[in-house]
């Protein structure tokens, strides 16, 4: 079995089931106005699974069992008055076990009680986030450019800014700056949709800031980031399937990654091929990648 089924095995397993099967028992108390029709979740940040979570609540206690977070930071999900409230915390698991106490508003609202640091800069980090969002698709459409850019690419410098101030830990640290760099390529996809706007009618250059981040995002930690494939393609040439599949080959440095980024674009190949135009071609291309890189053969038989 080579190096590449293996992983190729992970990946797939990391997609589907999640990627850690030790599970962590969550208990606490919930505080304030509970709404009548409150759902509560809880998503383990890292592990990929098909839904979150349910946490019971039973009077002030609450309690759910969740993979356990290779970073500790999971993120609670309140549904309420037909609004739905994501917010992470950060939770220190012993013996399998992790304690949570917060207080919630009629409006679903939650507020962590006796946060430690990496908490507190996730929260602040979260809740910027939101009214930036916010502003975004709500006046984008007039800002000026420069005050648009600087919304679009300022999450770096509130990252930096929260982690002075709150001190996380190494871990917690590098996953703020790590959700800064990618909050921040999406807000870019995002521009035109939200504001009506291109990129580069406001200064903002897709590439040059992928090119920028990418070095950052390429590590273990870019599994907890959807967006983190879009943003190393970003980086890297245009031009055809093989050129793309080589880029990836001999620049991306972390294995799963690299595994994503392929993933991305052999399923979009597969899924736009012109078939009844020059399928000889493509079947040939594609076997030859496969032989080089030792994909994984499923896509052959896709295609």
């Amino acid at each position: 079995m080579t190096l590449r089924t293996i992983l190729t095995a992970a990946f797939m397993t990391l997609a589907s089931a999640g990627m850690m099967a030790q599970s962590v028992k969550i208990a606490g108390t919930l505080r304030g106005s509970v709404p009548a029709d409150l759902k509560l979740y809880v998503m383990p940040v890292g592990v990929s699974s098909l839904q979150p979570d349910s946490v019971s609540v039973n009077g002030q206690k609450i309690l759910a069992n969740t993979p356990v977070s290779p970073y500790n930071i999971y993120k609670v999900v309140a549904v309420a008055n037909r609004r739905q409230n994501i917010v992470p915390v950060h939770l220190t698991v012993k013996k399998d076990a992790a304690n949570l106490s917060m207080t919630i508003d009629a409006e679903g609202n939650i507020d962590f009680n006796k946060a430690d640091a990496d908490t507190k800069a996730l929260v602040a980090f979260n809740d910027i986030s939101v009214v930036r969002s916010k502003q975004l698709w709500m006046d984008g459409k007039t800002m000026q450019a420069e005050a648009l850019k600087s919304l679009v690419l300022g999450y770096h410098a509130i990252a930096d800014s929260l982690i002075r101030v709150c001190r996380p830990s190494t871990v917690t640290t590098q996953y703020l700056r790590l959700w800064a760099s990618t909050f921040s390529f999406e807000n870019m996809e995002n521009l035109r949709f939200a504001t009506g706007r291109m990129p580069q009618d406001v200064g903002v250059d897709i590439a040059a800031e992928a090119k920028r981040i990418a070095p950052a995002v390429d590590c273990p930690m870019s599994s907890a980031f959807d967006s983190s494939p879009r943003v190393v393609l970003a980086s890297l040439p245009q031009g055809s399937l093989d050129e793309r599949i080589s880029a990836v080959e001999n620049s991306v440095k972390d294995a799963l990654l690299k595994l994503r980024i392929e993933d991305v674009l052999l399923n979009k190949y597969i899924t736009t091929f012109r078939y009844a135009v020059n399928y000889d071609e493509g079947l040939s291309e594609l076997t030859s990648l496969t032989e080089r890189y030792g994909l994984d053969k499923k896509y052959l038989s896709e295609f």
